[in-house]
């Protein structure tokens, strides 16, 4: 039985909002700051607002399943990592969150129904039920798989600015075809190397409790190897935000200012701590720079674009 009623606010830490807000806002921001730029006609979108809402809403259903059924399997590894938090089995019972993660997927699909009526089926849009399918893999096997689970994760990540890139891409111009799909796709490759840089570090923090459950992670098997993963793919990242603004002709020195200081500080700064981090603490404050980079490259998109 659960041992009380769940805040408000114990909710959205259940159900991770801040990385869910993060989703919401990519998928927003790459629609109206990094597409609507380059439309063939201004206005004139590849698929509805309706639509895109339920592709919105989907993809947050999704994610959220997934955060649910990995707490449901990681409830003895957490009760290490993070006894303060733990929601499922005190606040909510397995069976309860079971159910509430096959009714966030079939609301998920319910939300594509729009979509779906609108332009038909498309290839694309199978990456909502493989999402779904390799978040549930996630939880109950790939996570402690050392590599694979963090590659998983990332390509999820780099998913999400690449479904909105599917669905508004024919609404461009002939002309910003190939830019379009230069920026989306390359904005792609940031969420998959900082959501990388991130799950790494994140592995790093939670090694007590991955390693008392046999979850051999990375970190768990080779810390020293798992940290000059996380070094690399920051340092991955760096040469690419700092490739893209040298090649990209629209950018402009407002993209610089906002790569230089809201992707490569705080980068930079996570890059030189997680050299150095042993204690858990230390590398939350260095997951907690991972998640300022993930918004700085949000907000650098518009500049890119020319929306500003």
């Amino acid at each position: 039985m659960p041992e009380n009623t769940p805040t408000v606010l114990q909710w959205l830490r259940f159900l991770r909002w801040p990385n869910l807000a993060i989703i919401a806002l990519t998928m927003v921001l790459v629609r109206w700051t990094g597409m609507g730029p380059l439309l063939g006609n201004p206005g004139v979108w590849g698929v509805s607002h309706l639509a895109f809402a339920g592709m919105v809403l989907a993809t947050l259903l999704i994610a959220a399943a997934g955060y649910v059924a990995n707490d449901i399997v990681d409830r003895g590894i957490d009760e290490i990592n993070k006894p303060g938090r733990v929601f499922i089995g005190r606040a909510m019972r397995i069976e309860q969150a079971w159910s509430l993660t096959a009714g966030l997927i079939v609301a998920a699909a319910v939300c594509l129904l729009p979509l779906v009526r609108q332009v038909g089926f498309y290839w694309w849009m199978t990456l909502y039920p493989v999402s779904a399918v390799l978040l549930i893999a996630y939880a109950f096997r790939l996570k402690c798989v050392p590599v694979a689970g963090n590659v998983v994760v990332s390509l999820l990540s780099a998913f999400v600015p690449l479904l909105v890139l599917s669905a508004d891409r024919p609404a461009l111009a002939a002309s910003n075809l190939a830019p379009g799909t230069a920026l989306i796709s390359g904005f792609a490759l940031f969420a998959f190397l900082a959501s990388l840089f991130r799950e790494v570090v994140k592995d790093l923090e939670d090694v007590s409790g991955d390693e008392v459950f046999g979850c051999r992670t990375l970190a768990v098997i080779a810390r020293d190897r798992a940290n000059l993963v996380a070094q690399g793919a920051a340092v991955m990242l760096l040469v690419a935000v700092l490739a893209f603004l040298v090649m990209w002709p629209l950018g402009g020195w407002l993209a610089w200012l906002i790569g230089v200081v809201g992707v490569g500080m705080p980068t930079g700064v996570a890059l030189v701590r997680v050299r150095a981090a042993r204690m858990p603490a230390e590398y939350a404050r260095v997951s907690l720079l991972a998640k300022l980079t993930m918004l700085g490259g949000l907000l650098m998109l518009p500049a890119l674009s020319g929306a500003v």
